[in-house]
């Protein structure tokens, strides 16, 4: 099966930004410290996105759980879109050494999501930066584009902008 999408079809841009909010949701932005959201891949009729977390361990402020979370849109035959997501729990490990685990929850993905290179941020829990994250991912806000206004938030927030086409 093809991961890339037919000449001219594209996944959706704004899937990434509705799955890492629907993520947000379910785990709570308070326990998330990092995020890498890997580009939303066309597989045949369906978009796949994977997203690997970091949060923070309730009542262990040295430790972080690491998760991944898989959705996959298909469209049904009127053209709404269906999702399914999964979210696995693979480890707790040290702050320090949460590098190495996600490294290794890397290496087990798929090949191909793994050859494609995510996207780091980190919010440590902080709602706002976390709105800015999903807007950022989702597109520009209206009225921004040419205005710097995209790049002065990214500064602020510390928050890299999205790779063109993401």
């Amino acid at each position: 099966m093809s991961t890339t999408a037919p000449r001219g079809e594209a996944p959706d841009p704004g899937l990434a930004a509705a799955h890492l909010a629907d993520l947000g949701a379910r785990i709570g932005v308070a326990a998330i410290d990092e995020f890498w959201v890997f580009p939303t891949r066309r597989l045949g009729t369906l978009d796949s996105t994977v997203i690997v977390v970091s949060a923070f361990a309730e009542g262990e402020d040295d430790r972080r759980r690491v998760l991944t979370a898989h959705y996959t849109v298909r469209r049904d035959p009127r053209g709404r879109p269906v999702v399914q997501q999964e979210i696995v729990e693979h480890a707790i490990a040290p702050a320090d050494r949460i590098a190495r685990v996600v490294d290794g929850v890397l290496r087990r993905l798929d090949e191909e999501f793994a050859a494609a290179a995510p996207r780091p941020a980190r919010i440590a829990g902080d709602e706002q930066r976390f709105a800015e994250l999903v807007e950022r991912i989702g597109g520009s806000p209206a009225g921004s584009e040419g205005d710097g206004a995209e790049a002065a938030a990214a500064a602020r927030s510390g928050i890299p902008p999205a790779p063109s086409g993401y």
